[in-house]
């Protein structure tokens, strides 16, 4: 069977791990006042730091297997932060408690409605930097730093975005402010759909270096990710 890209991040096991924003910034003062002009140069974009963990030799297999299969930058995966699968009003406590959304009812609809996490509809204001969301739950919570995704073109295209406010639904609509800009490449719903399930966005792999081992059983191996500007 081929694989098809992006591929999905696996649930395998990892150590440190670190999903940020990344900005380019030019900080100077023209007139050679005291005064700072800062002025931002490209787009800003996502990037991953993480530690792959395996505790035996199967572990290690499944793990070098999918890094191999991303051929260091020739192929694409979703990243996402593996910290923030769903909206922190909803996250559970414990590792490997059901699917939060799987019993989440839409405003007037019935339970496991909103199982998919997809809003009904969306829409930006001028900035593109307020977020509307339809069809969540009656009295949803959106928290600051929760991650907002895009996908499109049959899910092979995807956009994340983080909320900068924590907001409240009325009758399941939310409007919130976003960081950074939704992309103007990102299609109006509905071709383009809003989700709140495992956002993510497309990335390549930029670096792969063995870790050393804290003892002789396990193995790590780091590697570093950045975000595909799609166009």
């Amino acid at each position: 069977m081929a694989i098809t890209y992006p591929r999905a991040l696996p649930a395998y096991r990892f150590g440190s791990f670190r999903f940020s924003l990344r900005r380019g910034n030019d900080l100077s003062s023209p007139d050679g006042s005291l005064k700072t002009d800062a002025i931002q140069f490209g787009f800003p974009y996502w990037e991953m730091e993480a530690e792959a963990v395996a505790m035996n030799d199967k572990e290690q297999a499944l793990w070098e297997a999918w890094l191999d299969s991303l051929a260091g930058s020739a192929n694409q995966f979703i990243g996402r932060d593996i910290r923030m699968p769903c909206p922190a009003s909803i996250k559970p406590s414990t590792v490997g408690a059901a699917d939060p959304f799987t019993t989440l009812a839409r405003h007037g609809g019935a339970a496991g409605s909103f199982a998919t996490g997809d809003a009904s509809t969306w829409s930006l204001d001028g900035t593109r930097t307020v977020l509307t969301l339809t069809g969540l739950p009656s009295t949803f919570v959106i928290t600051a730093g929760d991650p907002v995704g895009f996908r499109w073109t049959s899910s092979t295209k995807f956009h994340l975005v983080r909320a900068l406010e924590t907001i409240t639904a009325a009758a399941g609509v939310a409007a919130v402010t976003v960081n950074p800009a939704v992309w103007a490449t990102v299609p109006a719903h509905a071709t383009g759909v809003a989700t709140l399930k495992q956002p993510g966005c497309l990335m390549k792999m930029t670096s792969r270096d063995p870790a050393p081992s804290d003892t002789d059983e396990q193995w790590r191996e780091r590697f570093t990710a950045r975000q595909v500007l799609v166009a």
